[in-house]
């Protein structure tokens, strides 16, 4: 993963390959594969393991009276600073490695499906059922646009994308709050 992250810097991901890879790394490239079927596989790797420790920094950080928005907003954001050594070429591979719909098999996909249980399991604290699949998909759509915005965020310590993550957070809580409030006026059904 080492001689990955360095040649996806070095080179870029579009120009990469896994054979670069598995020279770099001193391997067969069949090994490699042994591993990683595909570059993507790999991508994967290395974001879940950064991920993993954005979750253990996010988690030693609560304080447990943090708001619905300010707990969204501190995972969020320990994710983006832990993906930071890869942001040049995150943002490239991010079609690739994430899914676009949580229809499109986030089950397959153990990055989006332990962001989506997370998510989740915020929510559940703050007194929120379980996420309709329209409250996940629209989630969803909001976090892939703040991840794409910011993998080309140039703003001054990514300011941009700090204001677009909670414009982004409190619209979407704003809609779980309305449909929740739908739920309980309209009462049980005849």
């Amino acid at each position: 993963m080492q001689s990955a992250a360095e040649l996806f810097a070095q080179k870029g991901w579009e120009a990469t390959t896994t054979r670069d890879i598995a020279e770099q790394a001193g391997i067969a490239v069949g090994t490699l594969f042994n591993y990683f079927p595909t570059k993507e596989a790999l991508a994967v790797a290395m974001a879940g393991a950064r991920l993993s420790l954005a979750r253990q920094d996010y988690q030693s950080r609560l304080r447990g009276d943090e708001s619905l928005d300010e707990e969204l907003f501190a995972f969020v954001w320990a994710g983006l600073r832990a993906m930071v050594p890869a942001r040049e070429y995150f943002g490239l591979a991010l079609p690739a490695v994430l899914p676009q719909s949580v229809r499109q098999d986030c089950a397959g996909s153990p990055l989006a499906r332990a962001h989506l249980d997370q998510i989740n399991s915020i929510v559940g604290r703050h007194g929120f059922s379980t996420l309709t699949a329209v409250q996940a998909q629209l989630y969803w759509s909001l976090y892939r646009g703040v991840l794409a915005h910011w993998a080309d965020d140039r703003s001054p310590n990514q300011e941009e994308t700090v204001a677009l993550l909670d414009q982004s957070l409190l619209l979407w809580i704003a809609a779980l709050r309305r449909r929740s409030s739908d739920a309980e006026t309209a009462g049980p059904r005849a």
